[in-house]
């Protein structure tokens, strides 16, 4: 029985996810707007087919994309890629990515040594930004910071610093300076836009880009023009708009996402809030004026501004369809953002909403990535016990653990099995320990947790490990609670090295074969897809005992907690019996039995 999953939203991101997962699921696409497609608007004008919002794309950096165009056999076409300044203040007219004779499309202003000096500090810009990705940028310093910084000049700022970013992102002055500087190296280094003569191959869909959203709602049998307005999440399941599913994908800006998430994490809503959005004003027409008059300035994207003296709230920025989709035609065709067309000329004007970059926003979406990826996950793997003296002996089976991630509700690790067993959560549990020992959880941490879940009522979990994550996902201390097959249990703090490695002191008694002192060798690790836990006994300087659990994390899906179901049905109960039957060989070939000594609750355990 193949998995349903809702998906919300019908832009690249919701129809990308629909495609690929057509045929391992069943698919059911929400879009509340009257068309499918998102910013992918496709107008048919006098026998053409017009694009207003997804226009350009290119093989080098949207791999998935030329995938799927290929696999649907998309036609596309090779189209020119180019940037004209146009303003109206200085008369600077100038075109980018068109050679020397579109940056002198005006050649009398090589006698502005402003313009000149601009000239030469975009390759100076270049090496710099290419030289600070290499060197580790700090991801908090904006565009506006690093411009100032390094001394370039307002010119180069208001005619070419500032159109960059705004013509890329449709964003006005103030928020293309708050760029982050990092993000915009990376994504304009990812386009070939930090060095001459490395841009990529531009291409426009031949018939408009709604040739692909068609192709692909088609493959769609339950593709539905209805607005979710609630989903709330369960532990095994999801409600969208009150129907039932397994899995739910919110394919919609952070805004939309955070008005119809119900049940809403205080981290969520945070997260969510800073990521914001501009509104532009977009207008499809025939009105060529807009456009720079000499031919020889114009270009596939034309960005204009009135007055380089003043801050602009809203970018100004036509393209250029005739040239950007190769259409045969006697007219112009235009598209404008946030300008003021003559009724007679427009064609179609709609709203559309842009991301804005800013640091706050590009940290809300790596945490939120985060978070959304290490929810409750599935491990399956081997446990390993190895006696390796007196007697040689040992054990292996496979065995499936819960990773979980504290912060979020879960029902499959609970409070009553680990710890004290008093604590109203696993999270309390784990911080009060922490806690005891001089360890606290910084607001930005996370904390993950590995173990058994009970099992037709019964658990058993010889080894459990919690781990506090930073954010920058660097491990800042981890637990690591061992149980014995008597009914007690002990925990260790922590401070593992890069690799999970760490050593403490042995304190408990484990088995009824080996003596309290001694010293654990630990290994802890988990990352997006392995586990390892390990723990080496050393007595006197050699190893005598070692036991390990190495999985791969899956999906928490119903199918494979099925599967784990039907594979080990009884897992916790045959751990224990495992264990108590290699203690009875043991006992048999008569190995001294250590006395228990009493174990008192220990300090920190709630």
């Amino acid at each position: 029985m193949k998995e349903s999953v809702a998906i919300v939203g019908s832009g690249v991101s919701g129809l990308t996810a629909a495609y690929l997962l057509r045929e391992t699921h069943e698919i059911t696409l929400f879009e509340s707007d009257n068309r499918f497609g998102g910013h992918a608007h496709t107008h048919s004008v006098d026998s053409q087919r017009i694009d207003s919002g997804f226009i350009v794309h290119n093989e080098r950096t949207y791999p998935n994309l030329i995938r799927i165009f290929s696999e649907l056999n998309i036609p596309t076409q090779v189209t020119e890629m180019t940037m004209s300044i146009d303003c109206a203040g200085c008369g600077l007219q100038y075109v980018g990515g068109r050679g020397a004779k579109g940056i002198l499309a005006k050649p009398i202003k090589l006698l502005d040594p402003r313009f000149v000096k601009m000239l030469f500090d975009v390759p100076r810009f270049y090496k710099q930004a290419r030289k600070l990705l290499k060197e580790d940028l700090d991801s908090s310093v904006t565009w506006g910071q690093f411009l100032s910084e390094n001394k370039f000049s307002n010119y180069f700022i208001k005619h070419y610093a500032i159109p960059v970013v705004s013509c890329v992102w449709s964003s006005g002055d103030g928020d293309s300076l708050q760029y982050p500087a990092k993000h915009l190296f990376e994504f304009l280094n990812h386009h070939g836009m930090l060095e001459l003569g490395n841009s990529p191959i531009w291409k426009t869909v031949v018939g408009g880009s709604n040739t692909y959203v068609e192709a692909i709602v088609k493959l769609i049998p339950d593709a539905r023009k209805e607005k979710v307005t609630s989903v709330i999440r369960y532990e095994d399941y999801v409600e969208v708009n009150g129907a039932r599913f397994d899995r739910v994908i919110i394919a919609t800006h952070a805004d939309s996402a955070l008005e119809i998430l119900k049940d809403v994490t205080s981290e969520e809503r945070a997260n969510l809030a800073d990521i914001t959005y501009s509104r532009n004003k977009t207008v499809l027409h025939k009105d060529a004026s807009v456009l720079p008059k000499s031919t020889k300035a114009r270009a596939s994207w034309n960005y204009k501004m009135q007055d380089c003296r003043k801050e602009s709230g809203q970018v100004l920025v036509s393209y250029w369809m005739n040239l950007l989709m190769n259409l045969k035609a006697n007219s112009d065709y235009v598209v404008t953002l946030n300008g003021e067309i003559p009724a007679e000329k427009v064609i179609a004007t709609m709203q559309y909403e842009h991301p804005v970059f800013t640091v706050k926003a590009v940290n809300a979406a790596a945490f939120l990535t985060k978070i959304w990826r290490n929810m409750v996950k599935l491990v399956k793997g081997k446990v390993l016990h190895q006696r390796r003296t007196p007697l040689k002996h040992g054990l292996k089976f496979i065995n499936y653990m819960w990773l979980v991630d504290l912060d979020e509700p879960q029902k499959k690790l609970l409070p009553k099995d680990h710890f004290g067993g008093e604590a109203k959560s696993m999270r309390e549990a784990v911080t009060y320990f922490a806690e005891s020992r001089g360890e606290l959880v910084d607001s930005s941490d996370k904390l993950f947790a590995i173990a058994s879940a009970r099992t037709n009522g019964y658990v058993f979990n010889p080894l459990s490990v919690y781990w506090c994550l930073k954010s920058d996902g660097q491990v800042r201390w981890a637990i690591l609670e061992i149980h014995n097959t008597y009914g007690d249990r002990h925990a260790h703090l922590l401070h593992p090295d890069e690799k999970g490695n760490s050593q403490i002191d042995k304190e408990f008694y484990v088995s009824p074969f080996f003596t309290i002192d001694g010293e654990y060798r630990t290994r802890t690790f988990f990352n997006d897809r392995d586990v390892v836990l390990s723990v080496n006994l050393y007595q006197n300087g050699t190893q005598v005992f070692s036991a390990s659990f190495t999985g791969e994390q899956m999906e928490a899906s119903i199918k494979n907690r099925f599967v784990a179901y039907l594979r080990t049905p009884f897992s916790t109960l045959q751990a224990m019996a495992r264990i108590r039957a290699h203690g009875i060989w043991l006992w048999l070939r008569r190995l001294p039995v250590v006395p228990r000594p009493a174990h008192p609750k220990q300090s920190g355990m709630l």
